[in-house]
């Protein structure tokens, strides 16, 4: 179970930055 968290952790955290980093290259 832990490792299935960890692992939707880094998902959610690798999916939040992809788009905080579309979102700068779009708006820039």
């Amino acid at each position: 179970m832990d490792k299935l968290w960890i692992a939707f952790g880094l998902t959610l955290f690798a999916g939040m930055a992809t788009g905080i980093g579309s979102a700068i290259a779009f708006t820039a």
